[in-house]
């Protein structure tokens, strides 16, 4: 672990974060506010510092990551009292899944950039977030987003140029439903050009 803070309040801060990590492991329901950051490698292809935070966590109810980090992947899972969670810096894999109260997701990081680098994967599935803002990132091969029963605005990755796109080689994949996505239906009426007999 580098640079660790924290306080008998249960608020916890770690910079430059270099290894994975599973905070279920370390804290547990003592955790109740995580500020978090993760160290960038020199070669980007290799960045394996993934964040885990789940079901043991019980009483952790806010998560940031800060602006400077980068992080091969960051989990969210099972958790039942997290609610405020927000993005930064950039991260290969990210997964917000099984979450019910979870109600706010400020979704503000990128992708890692770098020769070798996979593209991005985004999971969200199972939280009450009620919009989800992934404009911030490029580079992505795979988006699911599902089962999110008040979600009802989706604003999807917006790539600027050639580098924003995922590789030729990458798979792409795109899964949306059973969230509170708003649809519009228009109903055709049949009309004959053909004269009455």
């Amino acid at each position: 672990m580098d640079q660790l803070t924290a306080s008998t309040t249960g608020i916890l801060a770690f910079h430059n974060q270099v290894g994975p990590i599973d905070f279920g492991v370390w804290f547990g329901a003592s955790l109740k506010t995580l500020i978090i950051g993760g160290k960038a490698n020199a070669n980007s292809a290799s960045q394996a510092n993934a964040i885990s935070v789940g079901s043991k966590n019980s009483g952790l109810t806010n998560i940031t990551i800060l602006d400077d980090s980068v992080i091969s992947a960051f989990t969210l899972q099972g958790t039942a009292a997290v609610v405020t969670l927000t993005t930064d810096g950039a991260i290969r894999d990210f997964t917000a899944a099984n979450a019910a109260a979870l109600s706010s997701l400020s979704f503000g990081h990128s992708h890692i950039q770098g020769t070798g680098s996979d593209a991005a994967t985004i999971l969200v599935q199972n939280t009450n977030i009620s919009s989800l803002d992934m404009s911030s990132m490029n580079k992505v091969k795979t988006i699911t987003v599902t089962g999110n029963g008040s979600l009802a605005s989706i604003t999807a990755p917006n790539p600027t140029n050639e580098q924003g796109f995922a590789e030729p080689s990458a798979a792409i994949a795109i899964t949306v439903s059973a969230n509170l996505l708003p649809g519009v239906y228009t109903c055709l009426l049949y009309t004959s050009d053909a004269a009455d007999e």
